[in-house]
Formats: C-alpha cells, sequence, structure tokens
C-alpha cells in the first residue's frame, strides 16, 4: 500500500491488486479508526476493476493516527489476516492560546501568561509573543518574541518604554515540514508600564525681576516616565549655600524668587518629582538688579 497525499483531514491511498487465490477479487472492503478508538468505521467498497485502486479518506482530524483496513473479497468471501496500515495526519493551524494575562513588573517590563490552544493541531513548536505601543504618533512597529520550549505558557517582555501603553497579544505555532503555522491570534490586552523617575527639566533660563527677585523659567523634562506631581527650583549664591527652594505645581514652568540681595548673581537648578525625584536641569546664572 502506498500512501499518497497526506494532509491535515484527508489522505490517500493507492494499492495494487493481491494475490485473489485462483478467485477473481471483486471489490475491497474499506473501514477506518483513529488508533484509541475501540471500533473500526466503515468507509465504503471499492470495486477490484484494475490492478491498482485507490481510495480517499476524509473529515479527518489532524496530526492523528489512523489505522486502515483493506479487505479484499472474492467468490469465497474476505480474506483474513489482511495487514492494517497506519497513517498520521498532517499538523495544521493550532487555534489560539487562551486566557492571556498580563502584568506590570517594572517601568520597562511586562510579565505575560496564557492557557495553551484548546485545540493545538499538532505538537506546538512555538509560541509568538506580540507587543506594540497604542496610539503612538508615527510608531506602529510590532515587535515580538519567541518561546520555543512547548511546555512554557510565560514570557517576560523586557526594553519596553517608562510609563507607556502596550497592546500584547500572543499566537501558537505549528511546525509543518516547509514552514511554521502560525494560528490565530490571542485575546488582545492593553496596560501600561510602571512610572519611573523623569529626566532632567530642560531649557533652563534666569533673569531679573528687581533688586532683589529673579525670575526662573524652564521647559518639561522630554521623558516624564510617569505623572510629574511638582518641580523644584533651587537657587544659591554657590554650591554650597542654597538661597531659596521652591516647590512649583506641575501645570506651571516659571516661577519668581524672592528676598535675594541686590546686584547678586545666583545659580539656578530645577528638577522633576513622580514617583521620585528625577535629575537636575543644567544650572543657569542671572544676576539680581543694583539697588538705590
Amino acid at each position: 500500500v502506498e500512501k499518497q497525499s497526506i494532509y491535515s483531514r484527508n489522505f490517500t491511498l493507492m494499492w495494487s491488486k493481491p494475490f485473489d487465490g485462483f478467485s477473481s477479487i471483486l471489490y475491497y472492503i474499506i473501514d477506518y479508526k483513529d488508533y484509541g478508538a475501540a471500533n473500526f468505521t466503515f468507509l465504503r467498497n471499492i470495486n477490484a476493476t484494475s490492478n491498482t485502486s485507490t481510495v480517499s479518506v476524509a473529515g479527518l482530524q489532524p496530526h492523528t493516527l489512523y489505522i486502515i483496513r483493506i479487505v479484499p473479497v472474492n467468490r469465497l468471501g474476505e480474506a483474513a489476516g489482511e495487514d492494517p496500515v497506519q497513517v498520521t495526519t498532517a499538523v495544521a493551524y493550532p487555534s489560539a492560546p487562551r486566557n492571556l494575562n498580563v502584568s506590570v513588573t517594572s517601568s520597562t517590563s511586562l510579565f505575560a501568561s496564557w492557557e495553551k490552544p484548546e485545540t493545538p493541531n499538532g505538537p506546538i513548536d512555538a509560541y509568538n509573543v506580540y507587543f506594540q505601543i497604542v496610539d503612538a504618533a508615527g510608531e506602529r512597529v510590532v515587535m515580538s518574541l519567541q518561546i520555543t520550549d512547548m511546555f512554557v505558557t510565560s514570557a517576560n517582555i523586557t526594553g519596553l518604554k517608562k510609563f507607556t501603553m502596550y497592546k500584547v497579544s500572543v499566537r501558537a505555532a505549528n511546525k509543518a515540514i516547509t514552514a511554521s503555522l502560525e494560528g490565530p491570534t490571542s485575546n488582545f490586552v492593553e496596560i501600561q508600564t510602571a512610572q519611573d523617575v523623569p529626566s532632567a527639566p530642560v531649557s533652563l533660563s534666569i533673569g531679573a525681576v528687581d533688586d532683589t527677585s529673579l525670575h526662573v523659567t524652564w521647559l518639561p523634562p522630554l521623558a516624564p516616565n510617569g505623572i510629574i506631581m511638582f518641580y523644584q527650583v533651587f537657587i544659591a549664591e554657590s554650591v554650597t549655600s542654597v538661597s531659596a527652594t521652591q516647590n512649583i505645581s506641575a501645570n506651571a514652568t516659571k516661577t519668581v524668587i524672592k528676598g535675594l540681595t541686590a546686584y547678586t548673581t545666583y545659580t539656578a537648578i530645577v528638577r522633576a518629582f513622580t514617583i521620585d525625584f528625577g535629575n537636575f536641569s543644567l544650572p543657569a546664572d542671572g544676576s539680581t538688579d543694583e539697588g538705590f
């Protein structure tokens, strides 16, 4: 018996006419079962009209071992002791992984876990975890990582942007002879990485208001890495002598420092606070006006 055209849900067998016991073979009885079944299922009778015959068996399950009996029948009855044929159907696309859950582990990492597909349709070759930034202007890059151990149904996703919303999904893949068969996508999970300390405020400037006051302005950090709660401004005549400190609302990026000495040069720095203080800005120098 020659096995031909073996697919995930059907296959074809071809065979040559065996010795007929000096009584012409009239037809063949074809029945089959999967390996775990107790009884055979009758498929059809095939007329023995030529020296070779074929039969196609359809409606099967992927990656399943089937037992097929081809029983010749002549006018004396059925042949006895025919060896059955074993055929394993090909793998197919797996169904989607189930119950994807994603949790935050840090400002730059997430942890994803899922359950294996309900219908794997073959041995799982890999899980592909996909993640992308949600609503990022001009950025639609889908990143991925691969888990190649079929028994592992979780992944650490690292190297992410801080305090950023991501959309995560996972797909299972079976290994076919010539390609990887990736199944449908799991449920999507949208989740935001944790807050972190902000980068330094930028474009700090300082100038005189009068002989005892200076105005200080700045721009927000380029990477806030969270929700800015407030700014802290330091102003001093020297690095060892702080003259004034102010906490400024997160909605403001300027302040006026009063009560300073006339005609004196001061240095200002500013930092932002999210879950903690970030780095200080570059310093800026300015002088109060000359008094009268």
